[in-house]
Parts: structure tokens; sequence; C-alpha cells
């Protein structure tokens, strides 16, 4: 199951959650999160922040600008397969720039009406 969860402060940079595994169907940018495996075939370029439960199996020549976290079910106790990167030229850099833009709508100061903050130094 797939859900975007996009709002006006994050619809160039989208947040996608993926039940289960999933096969990367093109080029994208934003956060993704797959519970399961994700797999990247062919030229598939991500901008961004790569989060998956399992592994990640690449094929092709692709590569990703931004951060990618494999075998994150670990944490919830689960027995994570070993993986095979794959075959193919791929370019993995780590880049801030585009993590700080996809995390950018996660950032956000949210004001409650009738609440305050007393130990803050200013507002």
């Amino acid at each position: 199951m797939l859900t975007k969860m996009t709002s006006p402060s994050h619809r160039s940079r989208p947040i996608i959650k993926v039940n289960g595994d999933f096969t990367l169907p093109g080029d994208g940018r934003g956060v993704l999160i797959v519970t399961g495996g994700l797999t990247i075939s062919g030229n598939r370029h991500w901008d961004g922040v790569l989060m998956v439960g399992n592994n990640l199996t690449s094929n092709g020549n692709n590569g990703v600008d931004g951060t990618v976290v494999t075998g994150l079910n670990r944490k919830l106790g689960q027995i994570v397969p070993q993986g095979d990167v794959g075959n193919g030229t791929k370019t993995y850099r780590y880049n801030s720039c585009h993590v700080a833009r996809a995390l950018q709508s996660l950032s956000a100061l949210v004001e409650y009406r009738n609440a305050w903050a007393d130990n803050w130094a200013s507002y």
C-alpha cells in the first residue's frame, strides 16, 4: 500500500510511505519510507531520504543524492535478510542539502492556541 502524504508545505518533496516491498518506478525526491525491501532497477535517481525496513537491491545505473538507511526492521526485533547491492554502476552520495530539503516540512514549529512555553529563551 502506497501512502503519499502531501500538504502545501511539502508538495515538491513529498513524504511517501510504502507498506511491504516496493520497486522504485522512476526518478523522485523527498522522503521514501519502505517497510519491506526496496528494489531500484534501470536508470533511476532519488534526491532526498530513503528509509528501508529490510534491504536494498539495486540493479542498473542508478543513484541517490541524499542519504540511504537500510535494515531498520532490526530495531523492531525482526530478522533482516542478507541482501545484495546488485549489478551495474551505483552513485550514492551523501548530500546534506537534499536531506535538509526533504526533511524541511518535518521541522516546523506548530503553534497551539491557549498554550505557552516557559522554558524557551525567546520565541
